[in-house]
C-alpha cells in the first residue's frame, strides 16, 4: 500500500510475512540441522554483535553483496524483520512491488544468498534487539547500494502492529458494542431474532471465543476452553457454522445477567493478557503459543487477536443493531 508524502518520496507500507523455508527460498536459507557452508570469494569472514534498528525507522536503501553470504540470528529470543528483494534483479529493477519483508520467530538464523538485496534486519517495535552478524571483512568492495528515494521516488515503512494500538482498537470496539446493549432489560436481551439468536446469544458467543483466545495465548487447549467436542472443531476447517451452532445450543439457557457477567469478565481477562505482550509478541507465530498444534501454523498471533476481539465485536455489533431495530 502506498501513501502520498508531502514534499518528499512517496511512502510504501510493507506488511511482513511469516518466515517459511518455501517463502524465503528465493532470497536465502533458513539454517537448520544440515551444515550450511558460507562462502566468500576474496575476503575472510568476521562475526560481531549488532543492535538492530527498530521497525518504525523508514527503509531508505537496499544493498547487496556480490561476493559472499551474510548470516543473522537474534540473541534475545525476539523476532526480527528481514527486508529483501530477489538477487536476480538489477539495481534498475528495484521497484516497490519487488520488495518483501519476513518476520522470524526469534530463534531462527537466516543466510542471505549471494546477491540478495537487503539491509540489516529490523527489530520489532522500539526495544533494542541484539543479533549475531556474520559477513566478509571488507563488504564495501563488492557491495552494490541503491538509495530508494533519489532513484525511485519512494521509501518503505514496515506496517507492524503495536500493542498500544491493538489495545485501543479493542477498547474502542467494545465501547461501541456496550453502547448498544447498555440499558437493555432482560426481555430485550433474551428476545430471539428471525434466525433464533437473541442479543444475549451474540454476547455469550463473543465471550466463548474470547475464552478461546485466552487459551491460545496461555498455551492451553482451545477446544476445552470453548467446551465443544474437539472432533466437531477439527471437522470445521475454516468454516465454523456448526461449531457456533453448538456454542449457541450449549449456552442459550443462561440468563441475561449471567451472560453479561461472562461477557465482561472474559473481555477484562483478554485485555489483561494482551497488556502483558510487547510489540514483538504480536508477530510471533501461532505455533509459538500452541507448540503442540499440528500442523504448525506460522501465521502471526495478531491475526487471532484481531479476529477474536475488535473485528468480532464490530461484526456482532452490526448484527445486534439490526436485531434491535427489528424489535423496535
Amino acid at each position: 500500500m502506498e501513501e502520498a508524502a508531502s514534499g518528499g518520496p512517496r511512502v510504501v507500507r510493507l506488511v511482513p510475512e511469516p518466515l517459511t523455508p518455501a517463502g524465503f527460498a528465493e532470497f536465502g536459507t533458513i539454517v537448520g540441522q544440515e551444515k550450511f557452508i558460507l562462502t566468500s570469494t576474496e575476503f575472510p569472514f568476521f562475526t560481531s554483535i549488532v543492535t538492530l534498528e527498530p521497525s518504525d525507522q523508514p527503509i531508505v536503501y537496499l544493498n547487496r553483496h556480490l561476493d559472499h553470504h551474510q548470516l543473522f540470528l537474534t540473541l534475545d529470543g525476539k523476532p526480527m524483520i528481514i527486508v529483501v528483494a530477489s538477487p536476480h534483479l538489477s539495481a534498475a529493477d528495484l521497484r516497490a512491488e519487488a520488495i518483501r519483508a519476513f518476520v522470524t520467530d526469534g530463534k531462527t538464523a537466516i543466510v542471505f544468498h549471494v546477491g540478495t538485496w537487503h539491509l540489516a534486519p529490523r527489530a520489532v517495535g522500539r526495544s533494542p534487539v541484539r543479533a549475531l552478524n556474520v559477513q566478509a571483512t571488507n563488504p564495501h568492495v563488492h557491495t552494490e547500494r541503491v538509495d530508494l528515494g533519489p532513484t525511485f521516488g519512494y521509501t518503505v515503512v514496515l506496517d507492524t502492529p503495536r500493542t498500544s494500538v491493538v489495545l485501543q482498537r479493542i477498547r474502542d470496539a467494545r465501547a461501541r458494542l456496550e453502547a448498544l446493549i447498555t440499558g437493555l432489560d432482560e426481555q430485550r436481551l433474551a428476545a430471539p431474532g428471525p434466525d433464533g439468536w437473541s442479543v444475549k446469544d451474540h454476547l455469550i458467543h463473543i465471550a466463548v471465543w474470547n475464552e478461546s483466545l485466552l487459551a491460545l495465548l496461555e498455551g492451553r487447549d482451545r477446544d476445552a476452553a470453548i467446551g465443544v467436542d474437539p472432533s466437531l472443531v477439527a471437522a470445521a476447517g475454516e468454516k465454523y457454522d456448526r461449531v457456533n451452532a453448538e456454542i449457541h445450543r450449549l449456552h442459550q439457557h443462561r440468563s441475561a445477567a449471567e451472560v453479561l457477567a461472562a461477557f465482561r469478565d472474559a473481555h477484562a481477562r483478554v485485555l489483561a493478557a494482551i497488556e502483558k505482550l510487547d510489540d514483538a509478541d504480536l508477530l510471533r507465530p501461532y505455533s509459538h503459543y500452541q507448540p503442540t498444534a499440528r500442523p504448525a501454523d506460522a501465521r502471526p498471533v495478531i491475526d487471532w487477536i484481531a479476529g477474536n476481539t475488535w473485528e468480532h465485536d464490530t461484526e456482532h455489533a452490526l448484527w445486534i443493531s439490526k436485531l434491535l431495530a427489528l424489535a423496535g
